[in-house]
């Protein structure tokens, strides 16, 4: 079946113990002899200038110590936490192990391997005991290594802020002279600005002077053509007022004439309308005169071509030689200047159709009468 064995691996740990009290120094962490027996300090030995340094310096070396005797004592509660498990182990495997007792017929070496166990076991316990007064011792000096360190760190750090403040202190002197020299600067810069400001508005103030003058001089010759104008305008009021006057004459004029040109019209209208009725009675009399003179010669025209017809029958029914002649148509020959011989001197006159069927007769002449223009 093979061989059961109950042994940890413990071949990474010493078998005589897990501390070494060679390892350290009996009287603690810090050796008397490395520090003075008056004192963390002795400030009359250490100069004022150094004290500072001397106690940063220590505190630093206090510091390593502490963080060396932490580190020493995490790794022994380590240690002392192992062996606590590997017992615990050892000892949860005691059942299993017992009930295997029956099933292993070697006894004698099971019996041998148990007293080993049992041995490792003491050995364990005796180790745990061992650690546990090492912590104690340890942490007893750690005690007395934090107060000292406590006190120390109080000193140094009293002297500090004590130094610290006088570095402030002079920090601030330092920094109220920079600000001071700063400000004399500023001020002494301020002050060569002001003095060019100054000469520019005093150049300025004379630019403005002369400008004044001129300016004095052009408003004395402003008032000068104000004080002509206010006299042209008084004139020309005067003037206006004559335009006024003249003005309201013309318009009276204006007015009579008006009026005397509105009479004249009346008048002329009047006279028009009269000479109008006048000349359209006077033409209508005309009118009437040739229309009686029209119908006397459209009378006499008849009678004449009465004649004409009747002496154009006669001679064709009786001699030339033997005919008498009615006064009648020896009248109208004497009219047409032709004795004894008629309108065509004894032969047939010769007529278009249209002077034998109508007789043309003319419009009297239109009369033009002049009309008056209207004003």
């Amino acid at each position: 079946m093979g061989k059961f064995s109950l042994r940890p691996s413990m071949g990474s740990r010493p078998s005589s113990g897990v501390f070494e009290k060679s390892s350290r120094p009996s009287s603690g962490v810090f050796s008397s002899s490395s520090r003075p027996s008056s004192g963390v300090f002795d400030i009359a030995e250490i100069p004022r200038s150094d004290a500072s340094e001397a106690s940063s310096r220590e505190l630093a070396d206090l510091a390593q110590d502490l963080k060396a005797l932490a580190d020493q004592a995490e790794q022994h509660k380590q240690h002392n936490l192992d062996n606590f498990v590997q017992i615990l182990s050892h000892l949860n495997g005691l059942p299993a192990m017992l009930e295997h007792l029956g099933q292993i017929p070697d006894a004698v070496s099971l019996n041998q391997t148990i007293g080993q166990q049992s041995q490792q076991i003491a050995d364990l316990e005796a180790r745990l005991a061992a650690s546990e007064a090492a912590h104690k011792e340890e942490a007893t000096a750690h005690t007395t290594t934090k107060d000292e360190l406590s006190h120390c760190k109080a000193n140094v750090e009293a002297k500090d802020e004590r130094i610290h403040h006088l570095k402030s202190l002079l920090t601030n002197i330092d920094q109220d002279v920079k600000d001071a020299r700063l400000a004399l600067e500023t001020k002494d810069l301020e002050l060569s600005t002001l003095k060019t400001e100054v000469s520019k508005l005093n150049s300025l103030v004379a630019f403005q002077d002369q400008e004044h003058a001129q300016l004095s001089d052009s408003i004395t010759a402003k008032e000068d053509e104000i004080k002509q104008l206010h006299e042209g305008l008084a004139g020309n009021d005067a003037e206006l007022a004559h335009t006024k006057t003249v003005l309201a004459q013309l318009d009276a004029q204006i007015e009579s004439k008006n009026q005397e040109l509105h009479s004249l019209r009346t008048a002329n209208e009047l006279t028009f309308r009269q000479l109008l009725e006048s000349q359209t009675a006077s033409m209508e009399q005309l009118f009437q005169q040739q229309t009686h003179t029209t119908d006397a010669l459209t009378q006499q025209i008849v009678e004449l071509k009465q004649q004409v017809r009747l002496q154009q029958h006669l001679e064709v029914n009786t001699p030339p030689a033997s005919a008498p002649v009615s006064p009648a148509v020896s009248m109208a020959s004497n009219a047409w200047g032709m004795p004894g011989l008629g309108m065509f001197g004894g032969k047939k006159p010769k007529m278009h159709k249209r002077s034998q069927s109508q007789i043309v007769i003319k419009a009297p002449h239109k009369f033009d009468v002049p009309v008056p223009t209207m004003l």
